[in-house]
């Protein structure tokens, strides 16, 4: 079996073959504005040792609660029980 080898070797500009090219180049400057992110999101997962059973979204404004977590636990379970039946 042979081997290949790659090789990238960059082409030199003539100007800086030459010399003429400048050292100080004006930099352009940035600007960072640091803004709160819009977009919120919360992920309710369950898995196992097989990989994920189930994973929902909480809607935006959502607090996760009793009664929104016995509601994700009841969309669990008829979950499990069609995707792992074994259990």
């Amino acid at each position: 079996m042979k081997l290949g080898v790659f090789a990238m070797i960059p082409q030199l500009n003539a100007k800086v073959l030459n010399g003429n090219h400048q050292h100080h180049q004006k930099a352009k400057k940035l600007i960072f504005k640091s803004q709160k992110s819009k977009v919120k999101t919360m992920l309710v997962c369950f898995y196992d040792s097989k990989g994920i059973i189930h994973h929902e979204f909480v809607p935006e404004g959502q607090t996760v609660n009793g009664s929104f977590y016995l509601s994700v636990l009841e969309r669990l379970w008829k979950r499990i029980c069609r995707v792992r039946p074994e259990y």
